[in-house]
């Protein structure tokens, strides 16, 4: 009888491997779920880091990335520490670094990094609920107090060297002073006595110091180390004084005396040999000129008309910049002199910039209390 070939269904193991496949090409597990991860950096100063930072997950380089850049990558979900690094001496993360993140599958998680690199040279530092800086042509506000508890910051000034600000903050039980690198760090918290009021403040033209009018019961001309040391009450006298400035070199004070007459008034940095200005004019957020020859100020009154107004340094011609129906006030010289930063209500409000003699006023940014960083 001739042989006949048998036909046997496949066993349920045949099934499996006809199923899976054979050898190398058998594939055990399903791919491991991912999302997408986000990089990006915001980098201001005057000496950016050129070649950029290397981000680091978990430890391990992820890749490079531009100081004002974006970079997406696909990750495998879970939690991941996000860190950026190689950034040259002069450079600071602002806030947090590493970040701690989750990927989730099939979403965009986004971490951002802003940078600092000071010095500062033609950047404007304003408030708005933090602390912004920005170039002073315009660009995208960068905050560098986002980790930081303000309670009501105000009296922004640049160090001469362009690498920290100081500011007056309200502490425990009164006002304090405040001064920390541009990168955001470093702070550093000048206590004053209690019940302590702050109305002005401004580096020393040498960056060693910080002069300031203020007080308790009785409001002086002071002036404090940049460390918080060595506070010196300048005048120490019976009369109320306010809103002092110093010379570009250093060697005067102008400030407002309350007594004995209402007046702008000037004296030796060490306090010595005070002298009342026949002035015409008398008002708040006084600045003196970088090249000596003029103070910069607040004229008129909040709810009548506030102006921003500029005298001679011997405190004769008066002249209203503004003149506008809406309050104008805390203007501050560019470091040439040539341009003035102030907030105004006009037009919903926010930081301005005119030239020096008043004209071709342009609206900048949202914000208050513009201060203009130094020259190179």
């Amino acid at each position: 009888m001739p042989y006949r070939r048998r036909h046997h269904a496949p066993t349920a193991l045949c099934l499996v491997a006809l199923i899976l496949g054979c050898g190398d090409d058998v594939v055990m597990n399903p791919p491991p779920a991912t999302g997408s991860l986000a990089i990006t950096t915001a980098s201001v100063g005057s000496a950016i880091d050129a070649d950029g930072y290397t981000v680091l997950l978990d430890g391990s380089a992820m890749g490079v990335i531009g100081a004002s850049d974006s970079v997406n990558s696909d990750v495998a979900v879970g939690q991941y520490e996000v860190e950026l690094t190689g950034l040259a001496d002069n450079c600071g993360v602002i806030g947090e670094n590493p970040v701690s993140t989750t990927i989730v599958e099939g979403a965009l998680v986004t971490v951002g990094f802003s940078v600092a690199c000071p010095p500062f040279f033609d950047y404007i530092a304003f408030t708005w609920d933090d602390i912004y800086v920005m170039e002073a042509e315009g660009s995208i506000p960068v905050s560098v107090t986002a980790h930081l508890d303000l309670a009501d910051a105000a009296y922004l000034d640049w160090s001469p060297d362009g690498t920290r600000l100081a500011w007056r903050v309200f502490g425990i039980d009164g006002y304090d002073l405040q001064v920390m690198r541009v990168d955001g760090s470093e702070p550093i918290t000048i206590d004053l006595p209690p019940v302590f009021c702050v109305h002005s403040l401004e580096w020393t033209p040498d960056g060693t110091r910080i002069g300031f009018a203020g007080g308790g019961e009785n409001h002086d001309v002071w002036v404090v180390e940049a460390d918080g040391s060595n506070l010196t009450n300048l005048t120490n006298s019976t009369a109320e004084e306010m809103e002092a400035t110093w010379s570009p070199d250093g060697s005067q004070i102008m400030f407002v005396r309350s007594m004995p007459e209402l007046g702008l008034w000037v004296m030796d940095a060490d306090g010595s040999n005070d002298n009342l200005l026949p002035a015409l004019d008398i008002g708040f957020d006084l600045h003196w000129s970088p090249d000596g020859g003029q103070i910069l100020y607040s004229c008129g009154l909040a709810g009548t008309g506030v102006d921003v107004c500029v005298m001679d340094s011997d405190a004769s011609n008066p002249v209203n910049l503004t003149d506008h129906p809406q309050d104008n006030w805390a203007p501050d010289w560019s470091p040439d002199g040539t341009r003035i930063a102030f907030f105004s209500r006009r037009d919903g409000g926010g930081i301005f910039v005119m030239n020096a003699d008043g004209s071709d006023v342009s609206f900048l940014v949202e914000g208050g209390q513009p201060a203009w960083s130094p020259r190179e």
